[in-house]
């Protein structure tokens, strides 16, 4: 039990390309579950719901590949391994980018004066 009481948490030590790597996966989870949320589930829409409401926008012919059929198909399966792959890798690739390019204005704008 001192071993636990002992244990910290050390943040600074996790690498920020992990840290975007795991807000990107994150990102798409919450997708999932907002989708779901809405009324978009495995059974298909959810009578009552956000989800039919804006099904009901399509008078009944609902297109492949249209917003509704994109949050239906996320609702049924869920998201793809691949699909948090690629959110993984860009939040990874956006945490490790993104503080260079700030760092980079910063010293433009420092060398000319503003």
């Amino acid at each position: 039990m001192d071993f636990v009481k002992s244990f910290s948490w050390n943040t600074t030590a996790i690498p920020d390309t992990v840290k975007g790597a795991v807000a990107g996966v994150a990102a798409v989870q919450a997708v999932v579950v907002g989708v779901s949320l809405l009324g978009f589930g495995p059974a298909g829409i959810v009578a009552g719901s956000a989800a039919a409401s804006f099904m009901s926008t399509y008078g009944g012919a609902v297109t492949a590949g249209s917003l509704c059929a994109t949050a239906q198909s996320i609702g049924a399966a869920g998201a793809s391994t691949v699909a948090y792959g690629v959110a993984g890798g860009i939040g990874g690739l956006a945490s490790a980018v993104v503080p260079k390019v700030g760092s980079l204005w910063n010293s433009t704008r420092a060398a000319f004066g503003g």
